[in-house]
């Protein structure tokens, strides 16, 4: 079922619509996707701008980094700045960060908010260990989203 909000996210006098869509899930996997939609000049709504998991997932690549730690299991994480010592028993080397399995918009208020599972791919490893969830705010600026205000939560 689709979520809505009918609000004026740019602060320009006129309202959009916001639309959540759940597009799918399965075992570890949740995606739903963020549109805006404004009204025309003949009462119907069009298509402004959308962000999908790509997005999100660039987005999220983008201000991630994993560092080894030599003395322990556990690795070094940093998310947009930020690092945080991340304490997981594994066997393999890391390959990389991973963002994507799970992808959460949700309305806050009058405003959005995505959230993102994040982990680290190791070396024979079938699948993603995920220890965390990365979070933004989403502003709206009538053409363009912008990611702010990010979160990490263990």
């Amino acid at each position: 079922m689709p979520q809505l909000l009918y609000h004026d996210f740019n602060g320009d006098g006129t309202k959009e619509l916001a639309v959540i869509l759940h597009i799918g899930s399965g075992t570890g996997v949740s995606i739903r996707q963020l549109h805006m939609l404004r009204e025309n000049e003949y009462g119907y709504f069009d298509l402004a701008n959308s962000v999908y998991a790509s997005n999100v997932r660039n987005w999220a690549l983008d201000l991630i980094e994993i560092t080894e730690c030599e003395k322990s299991d556990g690795f070094q994480f940093t998310f947009a700045g930020t690092s945080f010592m991340i304490d997981i028993y594994r066997e393999g080397a890391i390959i990389g960060p991973d963002v994507g399995n799970i992808i959460d918009f949700e309305f806050c208020g009058a405003g959005i908010t995505v959230k993102a599972a994040v982990g680290a791919i190791f070396d024979g490893s079938p699948s993603p260990v995920f220890f965390g969830e990365i979070s933004a705010e989403i502003e709206f600026d009538g053409q363009y989203f912008t990611f702010t205000d990010y979160k990490f939560n263990l």
